[in-house]
């Protein structure tokens, strides 16, 4: 009823950070996990070894920051973060993902 009346203000659905998995290991998931538990809206996936179509999906959401994990960063305990507005890459340890989009992308938010 509200909705017909348009008397709900609009809320914007946004993706904070992007998690792409490119690898066997299951560190994604508790990656996002993780992320969602630090109040940072993520969504992701598992994909092959070309990052096109998920990096498309990512724009496509809205996400201002995308996590790339494969077997070789799981194995190291790292994740590229690349900020989306900038283009910018960097390698960041999983345990300090969360902080890292926060001071990468959180002028963004």
């Amino acid at each position: 009823a509200l909705t017909k009346q348009e008397l709900l203000p609009a809320v914007a659905a946004a993706t904070d950070a992007y998690v792409v998995n490119l690898g066997q290991d299951e560190g994604a998931f508790r990656l996002l996990e993780n992320l969602r538990r630090e109040k940072i809206a993520a969504a992701g996936g598992f994909f092959d070894k070309s990052l096109k179509a998920p990096m498309r999906g990512a724009a496509k959401l809205g996400a201002k920051a995308v996590l790339i994990l494969g077997d070789n960063e799981a194995a190291q305990g790292i994740v590229t973060l690349k900020v989306m507005a900038t283009g910018e890459q960097s390698e960041v340890a999983l345990t300090e993902a969360a902080t890292a989009v926060r001071e990468k992308v959180g002028r963004y938010f």
